[in-house]
């Protein structure tokens, strides 16, 4: 199993949080770099730690991704 390292999170301790081959990581890691809903905390609190520009390239990669898949095409507006 692949250990995706956690960012700084708030309201968590790194001293007190468990190690990976602790039993009931995964629990904790659902726990704290999930909300109730099922949104990534993780994702939004290292994004948070980017630049402007480091998150303006992010956004273009993938906006390029998705033209690239759709064979250079903007979805159509409707």
């Amino acid at each position: 199993m692949t250990v995706r390292p956690l960012p700084p999170l708030p309201h968590v301790d790194p001293a007190t949080a468990p190690r990976p081959e602790d039993p009931g990581y995964a629990e904790w890691v659902e726990k704290v770099g999930c909300s109730p809903e099922g949104i990534d905390r993780g994702l939004i609190w290292a994004s948070l730690h980017r630049t402007p520009a480091e998150r303006l390239a992010v956004l273009e990669r993938a906006v390029n991704d998705l033209l690239e898949l759709r064979g250079g095409r903007w979805p159509e507006i409707r």
